[in-house]
């Protein structure tokens, strides 16, 4: 972990972005980590539609590396998210913590649960003083949003395979208009892995932030997980590690 305590990182990553330190935060769960332990999974028909990994597919071979690429990348300014112990099996803890490229390793549930009150309370109005690049499902009312965008790319189901263009789309973007200091949002199941990886190792002069499912209510995309539930028994959870 970066600091001691669930709380303690969630305030760590608040205070690079209140100070405009630019970095990259990647989030690793347990769908990721079945497509780089090379695992059959289809959660496309979840929520708004996920994604879908098929060992058995050699198309799917070179997402695959891709994705365990950013999980093995390294430097001192990308933070990467991992199962805990409290919500995942030991053995799956165990290898992600061995695994990782970097020693910048916190939680994958960094943004909900019991810090999910937090993340609102105090990163929504930090968004509303910067530049923000969004990536979300194409179902998004990104107006709807408490912040303003200044750019967005949309994906759809099974993203990071049918929709992996969109990482040469945005970097084109960022050198065309000379992009520096804003924060990329992403939305995008393991694509936003990639994007996170991807973007930074091109330009770290902004901030690539993997914030899951966090505004999926907001945007019109429905109450997708159960930490956006009042009165549900993670809304409140402290992980442990």
């Amino acid at each position: 972990m970066l600091t001691h305590s669930f709380r303690g990182d969630i305030e760590f990553i608040f205070e690079k972005i209140k100070k405009g330190q630019n970095f990259a935060l990647t989030r690793t769960g347990d769908g990721e980590l079945s497509i780089m332990a090379n695992r059959f999974i289809d959660i496309t028909s979840k929520a708004n539609g996920e994604f879908r990994f098929d060992p058995n597919d050699k198309t799917d071979t070179f997402y695959r590396k891709e994705l365990i690429k950013s999980y093995k990348y390294d430097h001192k300014e990308y933070y990467v998210g991992i199962s805990c112990p409290c919500c995942e099996k030991n053995f799956k803890v165990q290898w992600m913590r061995e695994n990782a490229g970097t020693k910048n390793i916190t939680w994958a549930n960094l943004f909900v649960n019991g810090n999910y009150d937090y993340f609102i309370e105090n990163f929504i109005p930090e968004f509303k003083k910067r530049d923000i690049v969004m990536i979300c499902n194409k179902k998004s009312k990104i107006e709807n949003l408490p912040f303003k965008v200044s750019k967005s790319f949309f994906v759809g189901t099974n993203c990071y395979k049918e929709d992996y263009k969109v990482v040469e789309e945005i970097k084109q973007y960022i050198l065309e208009n000379k992009i520096k200091n804003n924060i990329f949002i992403l939305c995008a199941g393991p694509l936003s892995n990639m994007l996170a990886y991807k973007l930074f190792d091109d330009n770290k002069e902004n901030t690539y932030l993997d914030c899951g499912s966090v505004f999926d209510p907001m945007m019109g995309l429905g109450q997708t997980r159960g930490y956006h539930r009042a009165g549900y028994h993670t809304k409140n959870k402290i992980c442990v590690w």
